[in-house]
């Protein structure tokens, strides 16, 4: 995916962009990702995420806000999150 190769990407944020469809394995590859921030508020404008959280995530080792809120993410939090030292807000609050 053409996702993957963003990787001197720092920040992505697609909060509230009326976006569905799962999160791509690909997200793995973004390495040098701070933020990523999927956030749906209940407007008109929500996102629509769903699915489970790639484990990939776990390879994005610079991450220090992550922002899965709101959307429909199921299953369990993956546990290489752990790796993710760098961390300093996380929130999977919302989710159906």
């Amino acid at each position: 995916s053409e996702m993957g190769a963003l990787v001197r990407l720092k920040e992505l944020n697609l909060r509230n962009n009326k976006l569905a469809g799962t999160m791509p394995t690909q997200i793995g590859k973004l390495v040098d990702l701070e933020v990523l921030d999927l956030f749906s508020a209940a407007n008109q404008f929500s996102n629509n995420f769903y699915g489970t959280i790639p484990s990939e995530i776990g390879s994005m080792l610079n991450l220090k806000r992550l922002d899965l809120s709101s959307n429909y993410f199921t299953g369990t939090i993956p546990s290489q999150i752990d790796m993710l030292t760098q961390m300093r807000y996380i929130s999977f609050h919302g989710n159906h």
